[in-house]
């Protein structure tokens, strides 16, 4: 059996896990062994990551869905859940910066006509954060929002 091959058991070993119990340690150990057999398996971060966040653990989420950034680095959703851990850990110059890259990166999906909800509640979530941290961070300049028309 390949790397590839045990990661990804491993991996599917993680997600029944994290189905059957969320946020069990058994899931946590599933993950870590794919990542181990497979440093570049995007996915067993981002549930690792999730899962630490639900824990409220946001250093190890942060170091978690930070590595998905250095995998996928234009991979629009990595810089938004990067975005939210700084959010959660109270460090909005971070989280404004991170949610601003994952608009950058894809402007095309917010200005087009939107007709799935994932993406329309996934754009709504962008702009209520970056307004929210405008607001919220009196340190940070103040600037229109962009413009999704």
């Amino acid at each position: 059996m390949d790397q590839k091959t045990s990661a990804t058991e491993w991996f599917m070993e993680g997600c029944r896990y994290d189905l059957l119990d969320p946020q069990s340690d058994k899931a946590i150990e599933a993950y870590k062994k794919s990542i181990i057999f497979d440093p570049t398996l995007t996915a067993a971060y981002v549930n690792l990551g999730f899962i630490y966040l639900q824990r409220e653990d946001y250093d190890w989420a942060l170091i978690c869905l930070r590595r998905v950034v250095e995998l996928e680095p234009k991979n629009p959703e990595a810089y938004n859940n990067l975005g939210y851990v700084y959010e959660k850990m109270e460090r909005l110059g971070s989280a404004r910066q991170m949610y601003e890259q994952a608009l950058a990166l894809n402007p095309k999906m917010l200005k087009q006509s939107l007709t799935s909800d994932t993406s329309q509640r996934w754009k709504e979530t962008i702009i209520t954060r970056c307004s929210t941290i405008r607001k919220r961070s009196k340190w940070i300049p103040i600037q229109s929002p962009p413009d999704f028309s």
